[in-house]
């Protein structure tokens, strides 16, 4: 009686840490944010009026300010860096979307031992089998498929594409930086 009193505890902590553990957090849901119906109390502007469509080589008409602008692209590292993140990132998006499928591995392997002859290896393989080798091969195949129970794929995908969207958004505003310091240096 003593020893189950004892071990009754223990195993209720177990349980309540297994089961704690299984816990999957909530899914995200957006505030809703009461917006304005305009900014600034301006009439409303058509949209193909916006300059964020343009391309910076159409919008500004001074070749010299264009040539400086495309020379501190060029040689922005920043800029670089953030592209290279930009393609990491799409790569970890692929990776997340592929998590859905099953998985399957495969494994070939061959060997080929020579025991010695004066060796009661050799001389049974010379004796029964004929040879003075042992050639082993092997084919491995495993396939598994991960269930989404707890959610992980749809977050590690959710994750990603944050990443993603945030590294794209970085290499603008570095691009807006370098633009920036173009207008600088020119005045």
């Amino acid at each position: 009686m003593y020893m189950q009193k004892r071990l009754f505890i223990p195993i209720i902590f177990l349980i309540v840490v297994v089961l704690a553990a299984c816990r999957v957090g909530r899914n995200y849901q957006r505030p809703a944010l009461a917006l304005p119906g305009q900014f600034n109390s301006t009439g409303q502007v058509p949209s193909d009026s916006s300059i964020a469509g343009v391309e910076w080589r159409q919008f500004f008409k001074d070749p010299v300010l264009v040539a400086l602008i495309d020379t501190t692209l060029k040689g922005n590292y920043d800029l670089q860096i953030a592209l290279k993140n930009i393609e990491s990132a799409q790569a970890y998006v692929k990776q997340a979307k592929l998590g859905w499928l099953p998985t399957l591995n495969l494994q070939a392997t061959a060997s080929t031992s020579y025991p010695s002859k004066n060796s009661l290896n050799g001389i049974s393989l010379n004796t029964f089998l004929g040879t003075s080798h042992i050639e082993d091969y092997n084919l491995i195949a495993n396939l598994s498929w991960e269930i989404d129970v707890w959610g992980k794929i749809k977050r590690q995908k959710e994750a990603a594409l944050a990443d993603y969207l945030n590294s794209f958004e970085g290499a603008r505003a570095v691009q807006t930086a370098a633009g920036g310091q173009c207008s600088q240096q020119l005045l």
